[in-house]
């Protein structure tokens, strides 16, 4: 219900619940921003999705449809053009944090994001980056070691790939993440905890790290 009276708000709608295509359109920025700052996995949304369903059908079956039927470039503009309206993405994640739990854990959750550095990090640079000497491939284990902080990679068995081969494919999955980019910032942050303890955003990076494993060509080695 929070939600919805939000979204009547916003886009100034008379009633007290809003266009359903609107709630849809709001919804799936919400995902978005989600997804993008690393949040959820899509497995993760798609279940968000699904629950909605459930405790709504006629909204969720309309949430999902739209969600599966994809976005065309005027559609991506008018939900960047939303986001832009909320403040962008860390003010719209905030917004979704309060309207989907109760105040003590909204209020727990966003007080973990700050420890996290998670407001300022967009605007931050990142600095001495923890490079290893070389990329490497060890045999002993069948792991591909990166020069950049990137997660030791298993191979598959009969796997033996050549310097060359092994640089390429840390350099792609690497610059795969822009320079400031969330992902790099928590890919040092286990980097430095030797993978230890798990951090924010991990599993989201994770599943990102295995794309662009096969993307990069880490599959045919």
């Amino acid at each position: 219900m929070k939600r919805f009276l939000l979204i009547s708000l916003f886009f100034g709608l008379m009633s007290h619940t809003a266009n359903a295509n609107d709630a849809v359109k709001f919804q799936l920025a919400e995902y978005k921003c989600l997804w993008q700052e690393g949040f959820f996995t899509l497995d993760v949304i798609e279940n968000m999705m699904e629950k909605e369903k459930e405790n709504d059908p006629e909204f969720g079956n309309l949430l999902i449809s739209t969600y599966k039927g994809g976005t065309n470039q005027k559609e991506i503009e008018e939900q960047n053009k939303l986001i832009a309206k909320m403040g962008g993405c860390r003010n719209m994640i905030v917004t979704w944090i309060n309207m989907s739990y109760p105040e003590k854990e909204a209020t727990d959750f966003i007080m973990l994001l700050a420890l996290d550095g998670w407001f300022g990090e967009e605007d931050e640079p990142i600095k001495d980056i923890p490079f290893r000497e070389k990329s490497y491939f060890d045999s002993s284990d069948k792991k591909i070691y990166c020069k950049e902080p990137l997660p030791p990679m298993n191979t598959f068995e009969g796997s033996n790939p050549n310097a060359l081969k092994v640089e390429e494919l840390c350099s792609c999955m690497w610059n795969k993440f822009p320079e400031k980019s969330w992902e790099r910032k928590v890919l040092i942050k286990l980097y430095k905890n030797n993978y230890q303890e798990g951090v924010l955003r991990q599993q989201n990076l994770f599943e990102k790290l295995s794309r662009n494993f096969g993307s990069c060509g880490g599959y045919q080695l």
